[in-house]
């Protein structure tokens, strides 16, 4: 979600005069909602699924957080000028999920949520390979086909020179600076639907700082703050 680094320094520079400690930290979902919960970070960013399993953290904890909607969007890959769908304006599943996957660093919920939970996930799962390295992930992708899946921090390189596919939220898309790289919708979607979400603790008021990042926030987005966040 490289949009947050300009907002967190627009927000540094119009508080340059006061003592300030600012905390930005990158984890995976269910690590973000325990930083909040444990106060190890008043505002938390995550995208959540509409496919998502109910036993992820934000939910069995519903009660202790604040949650609050960004946007909405459908699914999106981004693919390499190596790829057969390069000039192509969508992709969709079936044509996604013939090929081997690789997914970096799920969390454990995913992981069930993958195997268990949800029968339409979209994986070939005859070969889906997990992965807590980004060394060992890289080396393995180098020599394959796999499709990349779930990581933000994709390397560039590996899409540029191979037939890859990466999935991706519609927005961490510009985290991807080369003009080659394209971005396609994936079609029959249905009702499969990503959610960016900002998260806090429920009944803990936010400092005038916190309010003020988050009013350029949703100014980003075109909204306006909430006035009342006191739940």
């Amino acid at each position: 979600l490289d949009f947050v680094h300009p907002l967190i320094l627009k927000t540094y520079l119009q508080n340059q005069d006061r003592s300030l400690h600012y905390n930005l930290v990158e984890t995976d979902r269910n690590d973000v909602t325990r930083m909040v919960l444990n106060g190890k970070a008043d505002i938390g960013l995550f995208v959540r699924s509409s496919a998502d399993a109910k036993s992820y953290l934000w939910n069995t904890e519903s009660k202790r957080l604040s949650l609050h909607s960004l946007d909405k969007a459908g699914v999106y890959v981004c693919l390499g000028p190596c790829s057969p769908y390069y000039h192509r304006k969508s992709m969709c599943f079936s044509e996604v999920e013939k090929c081997p996957q690789v997914v970096l660093d799920m969390e454990e919920a995913a992981t069930q949520d993958l195997f268990v939970d949800n029968k339409d996930n979209h994986f070939n799962m005859d070969k889906v390979i997990f992965f807590n390295s980004t060394t060992a992930c890289e080396n393995f992708l180098l020599e394959t086909e796999a499709i990349f899946f779930n990581s933000v921090t994709a390397c560039e390189m590996f899409l540029l020179e191979s037939e890859a596919v990466l999935y991706v939220a519609k927005w961490a898309i510009g985290c991807f600076r080369d003009p080659r790289i394209r971005v396609l919708k994936v079609l029959e979607s249905g009702d499969e639907e990503s959610e960016l979400v900002w998260i806090k603790r429920r009944g803990d008021p936010l400092t005038p700082t916190e309010m003020q990042f988050l009013q350029h926030l949703y100014q980003y987005f075109g909204a306006s703050a909430p006035t009342d966040l006191e739940d």
